[in-house]
């Protein structure tokens, strides 16, 4: 046979042949050699211009063979110039929304992702569930309900690592928005909550996983420093992305080791032997900083230049100044309830700690409002604990408003020369009562206030933290027993309206009265939530008819048996449904709860602490109230210095103005980031990533 003689293509000996022919799966010829990774049928069978490529690349995809899929997507795009980068409608395998990226990413290709995105392949990121732009309309119409479905499909690709590697630079600041994408998904798109949650925990792991990959400390500082993604109108955050993984509620990275040992060095400053202290020696520094608390805060305000006054400008000491100042405005708290115990007299307390509460709380009020100015209004009311100090603030000015106008009374009395009226003789509003209502209220609330410091206790900080949780499902569980002592206030307070304070006398002289348990709406109520704790008299159901004649010897009694009847059994119902199932099934609820943050306690506790920690690191913190009201040297410096760039004699400054800064100065550096250092490290962290995943 003569070796250089073209060899002959089959199909011309058969040039009716079928070549598009399926079984019964739908499969055919192109798709058997393609999952043979046969290239030369391939090729052989996309020399016939009737070849019908149907759903080829996705398949090709699907083995996992670059060269393969680079050779049938040349081929579609010569026939069908664009068709690559679509899905196939007709696929008995892939919905019509997979394209080949989609398919790629899913299987988790790095390479085929890569060869793809070469070549011009794109996923638009899914829109939310509650956008309703034109794009999302034209889907509605066209997809309807499985838009659903199609949206999930989308975001399996996008949150796969292989992906997110290669259409960012900073891969974990993309987790963090993905997991709060998929957090709302999860809400909106209940039927697929499961896999929106598996996707989440996906997510979390790949940028904890990253976070792993860091070899030193220096490493880990370069990711937390980086700002890209913060929001916050205060520049100098020591740790931006730290803040950024805080409000993207990201337990795990924040959690983690490295990022914990980074912390706790910034954390404790010089300051390094404190864990080892024990904890009388732990207690010693707290006494001492109270007994020279205003000594301590003069130096920092007026002298804080010096070397040893450096030194208290660790986040540690601030925590404790805070701490030592609390237990001084605690103190007063106590003294002044315990001091004004035996006053009855109309008008303020008259202690002598009046002003010293005052003047605390308005350090207080201070401090609050610049947390919030700096923060701004997003990240501020979302901390819990911010909520709490505005509330107790609120109450503590409404109780020295009181005292001005209890003050003022007082006063008029004396001038009118009127005796002053014993207690029970006030009105129920009376400002003295009412400030003093609002005063204890405050004073509770004080007191719980020292539940937030034990956060940095290893120790009481677990405990707090479920029981900040288990709070929060006993509101829950209340807001369903108010609807259903509503259901059976409402009947019942229309059936025992009439029987308002009857008395029925008995031929033998007995009297009853009705009971005004459900007489009033407010009555069934209250006899309700306390019968929620056994607390209400077996009796409250009980119908008493007055009775029908006025003889006493022979009175004619009349009993509503069905009324009472009625009420008696609606009243077992509600015993039944609230005292056995719902409190059982709270008793279920909290312990489960209390479970979940014990098997995860760690994380949990690491995470609240963060939130104590690096409101310390800001420098509003240096000094506790009230001696943050004392205009400082530091402060006195930033307006020389503005005036100084104002006036264009700092080479490099800016004087800038904002509502969010108000003052202050931007310099021709600031903020900004080696670009190159840190594409190299995520080079790097990204490489000993999947070299770890091909490892396992």
């Amino acid at each position: 046979a003569n070796t250089h003689t073209k060899k002959k293509n089959p199909f011309q000996d058969h040039p009716n042949l079928n070549i598009n022919c399926i079984n019964y799966k739908g499969v055919s010829a192109l798709h058997i050699a393609i999952k043979k990774e046969n290239e030369r049928l391939v090729k052989l069978l996309f020399s016939r211009h009737d070849l019908d490529f149907r759903d080829a690349a996705l398949h090709a995809v699907a083995t996992g063979n670059t060269e393969l899929t680079k050779t049938i997507l040349d081929a579609i795009h010569a026939v069908y110039p664009g068709s690559e980068f679509y899905g196939y409608k007709e696929s008995p395998d892939y919905s019509p929304d997979i394209t080949p990226l989609i398919l790629a990413a899913h299987c988790g290709d790095y390479q085929m992702v890569r060869m793809l995105i070469e070549r011009g392949h794109t996923i638009e990121k899914p829109h939310a569930p509650t956008c309703y732009c034109l794009t999302c309309k034209q889907q509605i119409v066209e997809a309807g309900s499985s838009i659903s479905r199609i949206r999930l499909n989308a975001y399996k690709a996008v949150c796969n690592p292989s992906y997110i590697c290669q259409v960012t630079n900073d891969p974990v600041y993309y987790g963090f928005a993905l997991d709060k994408e998929l957090k709302e998904c999860a809400l909106m798109d209940k039927e697929f909550r499961a896999e929106y949650t598996e996707l989440g925990e996906q997510v979390r792991g790949f940028t904890v996983s990253l976070l792993s990959e860091c070899r030193n400390t220096t490493e880990i500082e370069m990711l937390l420093k980086l700002p890209w993604g913060y929001t916050g109108t205060h520049m100098k955050v020591e740790f931006p992305r730290l803040q950024v993984a805080l409000d993207y509620n990201q337990k795990e990275f924040v959690a983690h080791s490295m990022v914990q040992q980074v912390l706790t060095t910034y954390w404790l400053g010089e300051f390094r032997s404190w864990p080892r202290l024990h904890f009388p020696r732990k207690v010693l520094h707290v006494v001492v900083r109270i007994l020279l608390l205003p000594f301590i805060c003069f130096c920092l305000i007026f002298i804080p230049q010096l070397r040893p006054v450096k030194k208290l400008k660790a986040p540690i000491n601030r925590y404790l100044l805070s701490l030592a100042s609390f237990l001084i405005f605690t103190m007063s708290v106590f003294l002044l309830n315990h001091l004004d115990t035996g006053n009855f007299k109309r008008g303020p307390p008259h202690t002598g700690l009046e002003a010293i509460i005052v003047i605390f709380v308005l350090g207080h009020i201070w401090s609050t409002f610049r947390q919030f100015w700096v923060e701004g209004a997003k990240r501020f009311f979302s901390v819990p604990w911010h909520w709490y100090d505005m509330i107790m603030e609120f109450l503590f000015v409404l109780t020295f408003m009181l005292w001005s106008k209890s003050f003022f009374d007082a006063k008029a009395d004396r001038i009118k020369k009127q005796k002053p009226l014993e207690r029970k003789f006030w009105s129920s509003l009376d400002s003295t009562l009412l400030h003093e209502g609002f005063f204890a209220i405050a004073t509770i609330l004080t007191f719980g206030k020292l539940a937030y410091y034990c956060l940095q206790s290893s120790r009481l900080g677990p405990l707090q933290v479920s029981l900040g949780k288990i709070f929060m499902q006993i509101a829950y569980f209340l807001l369903f027993c108010f609807i259903m002592i509503l259901c059976f206030a409402i009947p019942m307070t229309r059936s025992y309206a009439y029987y308002t304070g009857m008395t029925q006398t008995t031929a033998e002289g007995q009297s009853v009265t009705q009971l005004s348990s459900f007489s009033t709406f407010t009555n069934s109520f209250s006899t309700f939530f306390w019968a929620m704790f056994c607390m209400s008299p077996v009796e409250s159901a009980d119908v008493v008819v007055e009775n029908l004649s006025s003889d006493k010897k022979n009175p004619v009694i009349n009993h509503h048996g069905f009324t009472q009847a009625v009420g008696r059994a609606l009243f077992a119902t509600y015993e039944l449904l609230m005292v056995i199932a719902l409190v059982n099934i709270l008793i279920a609820i909290l312990s489960n709860t209390f479970q979940k943050v014990v098997d995860n306690a760690d994380v949990e506790f690491k995470f609240a602490r963060t939130k104590l920690w690096t409101h310390f690191f800001d420098e509003s913190t240096r000094v506790p109230s009230p001696f943050n009201l004392i205009p400082s040297m530091n402060m006195c410096i930033s307006c020389l210095n503005y005036c100084k760039a104002l006036a264009n004699k700092t080479p490099g400054a800016k004087a800038k103005f904002s509502f969010t800064r108000c003052c202050y100065i931007e310099y021709e550096k600031e903020g900004e980031v080696d670009t190159h250092a840190y594409e190299t490290l995520m080079t790097n962290l990204v490489q000993r990533y999947f070299r770890a995943q091909e490892q396992d």
